[in-house]
């Protein structure tokens, strides 16, 4: 529908396609940022000796608090249960 929106308001131009362009230009930037962002985000990674051996890697839900969110993995990892989501990660890898 957005697509159909800016298509007109550039191939149509009218005092009111500046408005639709605008609006579409910011979200687009809001979009953009929003995808940006994911990158951010620290991915801790772990391999456990075994055995078995498991390769287990997390994404942090927030941006911050970095060095308690691998206390949290590697508190995980110690009660023999990798496997799990500590509060902050997710499990993305097994």
């Amino acid at each position: 529908m957005i697509v159909v929106l800016v298509f007109f308001a550039i191939v149509f131009p009218s005092p009111g396609a500046a408005y639709i362009r605008f609006g579409a230009a910011m979200l687009f930037l809001i979009w953009l940022l929003e995808r940006g962002t994911i990158h951010l985000r620290p991915m801790i990674e772990a391999t456990t000796d075994g055995p078995p051996r498991e390769h287990v890697g997390w994404v942090a839900t927030s941006r911050f608090g970095h060095r308690r969110l691998e206390r949290r993995a590697v508190e995980a990892i110690e009660r023999g249960d990798p496997a799990s989501e500590p509060r902050g990660l997710r499990l993305v890898e097994l």
